[in-house]
């Protein structure tokens, strides 16, 4: 198998495993692509260089490769492998130890639809809940069109080994 062949079937697998993770298991509204971007993106960017200016010939045939392409490659690769590194989060906070089983309540403050093809319902619960600072999360259509704003809300979490909650779909 050569070089390109392993590369490429490495980025798929790793995007595959991102998505399967990202549709697996439901956190707070963003928080594993926040701390991903907060926690990943030097290092990745640090690999991202090394990788693309020690394997150039994985990416640029001709040898004489201007150093602007490599470093562009650089930046746009990083940016990748930290956008998939935020459901590679979420995996790690689901199992790793410790877990415990945690009770979310508190008062809807706000509730919103996101996205601009498939919209992804969000609602906002104020900080007076077990968390104790407002929780965000994606809902279902059918509950974000039965709730409104000022009811209480229940839910059964799990706090994961990174500290935060999340439970599977």
């Amino acid at each position: 198998m050569n070089e390109d062949w392993k590369f490429t079937l490495f980025f798929f697998a790793y995007g595959f495993g991102a998505m399967y993770s990202m549709f697996s298991i439901a956190t707070e509204f963003n928080l594993p692509f926040t701390l991903a971007f907060k926690y990943l993106t030097i290092p990745l960017l640090i690999t991202s260089f090394i990788f693309v200016f020690k394997m150039s010939n994985l990416f640029f045939k001709n040898r004489e490769i201007r150093k602007w392409k490599q470093i562009l490659l650089s930046f746009v690769l990083c940016g990748i492998m930290t956008l998939l590194s935020g459901p590679y989060i979420s995996l790690a906070n689901a199992l790793l130890q410790p877990k415990e089983k945690i009770i979310i309540e508190g008062h809807i403050t706000d509730k919103f639809l996101t996205g601009k093809h498939q919209e992804s319902a969000v609602v906002v619960l104020d900080k007076n809940n077990s968390l104790g600072e407002p929780y965000k999360f994606y809902a279902s259509k059918n509950l974000y069109k039965q709730i409104k704003i000022g009811d209480d809300y229940r839910k059964e979490l799990t706090r994961g080994g990174l500290g935060f909650v999340y439970n599977w779909k």
